[in-house]
Order: C-alpha cells, then structure tokens, then sequence
C-alpha cells in the first residue's frame, strides 16, 4: 500500500488565533498600506453622495429626451413611387407556437 500523507485544513477558532498568521499580515499590507489612514480627502463622503445624485439625475434627465430627427426626400426616387398615394407592403407571422 502507498503511505499517503493527507493534508489536514487548518481552521482557525478565533481572530487573536488568526491574527497571527503569516498570510493574515500579508493580507493587510496589501488592503490597506502604510499610512492609509493618515491620508486626508479632500471630498466629503456627503460631497460625494451629492455628486453621485446629480450625475445619476442628469444622465435620466438626458435619455428621457426626444431624439431630432430629419425627414430628408430621395435622392433619387423609385420608378413606380407616386409622391401622396400610399405603398402598402404583405406581411405575415405565425400565431401559434408550432
């Protein structure tokens, strides 16, 4: 038989117990680096919020407009097209679902 070494998952029961750990600190020091705290913003997190609002409200404002459009004549007209009587096209689609 082959001696097979299994590998056990260590499980951590609390973060004191975690903390500790190699990987925990290289964790933190990827989230959050030196210093990170001691950075000043100069935006507010309500200036934020603010903006966030009035660029949400402008863009709604901006889609909600009619498009222009332009009817604009042939440039060269079909031959059997009679300027004021109507063309009237067939059409067809199925109704049922088979």
């Amino acid at each position: 038989m082959e001696n097979k070494v299994q590998k056990q998952d260590q499980y951590w029961r609390s973060l004191e117990q975690k903390q500790g750990s190699k990987e925990y600190l290289d964790f933190l020091h990827r989230e959050f680096p030196e210093g990170a705290s001691e950075m000043t913003s100069e935006v507010s997190r309500r200036q934020f919020v603010q903006l966030m609002g009035a660029s949400a409200g402008l863009a709604g404002m901006v889609a909600c407009r009619m498009p222009k459009e332009k009817i604009l004549p042939y440039v060269k007209s079909p031959e059997n097209l009679v300027p004021g009587k109507p063309k009237y096209y067939a059409t067809s689609m199925p109704l049922g679902t088979q």
